[in-house]
Parts: C-alpha cells; structure tokens; sequence
C-alpha cells in the first residue's frame, strides 16, 4: 500500500487489507487533523479487504462527528473483496 497527497487529495494504492489497515488508519488520521475537507482517491487499489472496508466506514463516520468532511473517489471498477460467512460484502459507495 502506498499513500500519496497531491493538491489536498490523498491517493491510496496497492491494497487495504487487515495487513497494513492501523497505518493506513493513522496516516489518514493525521491528513485529517490539517483540513476539515479530506479528499481520498481509492481509483489506484487493487484490493480491500473486509478489514479496509470497515477502516474506511468507521474513519468517515468519526470525520463526520468532528464535523469534518471526508470524499472518497471511485470509479465503477469492483475492488471489495473477501466475505463473511459465505455473504460478500456491499459495493463501496461512501
């Protein structure tokens, strides 16, 4: 997994797995702390896990209770993947 920031966006790619997601988290964390508009591009991963999906609910859900604003990007491209108990989870649309 890799992390770039351009112009106030940040690029995630690679993959979000339970592997690398607690850095993921606090790197995200701490781009959080310099803005109140965090833009996050995930069109570069390859993969998330369930573990990086959840990440990235719970990330924007915090965001939103500190009054912050978190976008994700995305294009139509499916890059969930894994299951739980044979039930695969949503598309993300966040």
């Amino acid at each position: 997994m890799t992390r770039k920031e351009v112009d106030g966006t940040i690029n995630l790619s690679g993959k979000l797995t339970s592997g690398n997601v607690s850095e993921i988290e606090i790197c995200l964390q701490e781009a959080l702390t310099e803005t109140a508009d965090l833009v996050i591009d995930l069109n570069d991963l390859k993969s998330i896990d369930v573990s990086g999906y959840f990440m990235l609910f719970i990330f924007k859900k915090n965001a939103v209770l500190a009054n912050k604003k978190v976008t994700y990007l995305i294009n139509s491209t499916p890059i969930i993947t894994g299951s739980i108990n044979g039930i695969n989870p949503p598309k993300l649309a966040l």
